[in-house]
């Protein structure tokens, strides 16, 4: 793993330097390809899902795992997914990323 400095370049005090995951581009996702391509983080992505479930809240952390494929999306959450993406991903998609 790659290690990057928590201070943004300037020499560490204490040398806290932390590892970064690199996910190999195999291994992403179509949803993960799909935030990329339409600028989505995590939390922007939560929160049209929580316009589009009505709901009061709903974790960036989930988007998170559905985006590394850690998880899948429940039926309801599928069903505004594919609203939000306009079709462009369905359950087909994280069915895929499970195998």
């Amino acid at each position: 793993a790659d290690l990057i400095p928590t201070n943004r370049g300037r020499q560490p005090p204490h040398k806290k330097w932390f590892p970064v995951k690199r996910v190999s581009e195999d291994r992403l996702t179509k949803f993960h390809k799909w935030l990329v391509d339409n600028r989505y983080s995590n939390k922007k992505f939560a929160e049209r899902m929580r316009e589009q479930l009505g709901a009061a809240e709903f974790s960036d952390r989930t988007v998170e795992k559905w985006r590394y494929g850690k998880a899948i999306p429940h039926t309801k959450s599928m069903a505004a997914i594919k609203a939000i993406t306009g079709g462009a991903l369905t359950a087909d998609d994280f069915m895929e990323a499970a195998t």
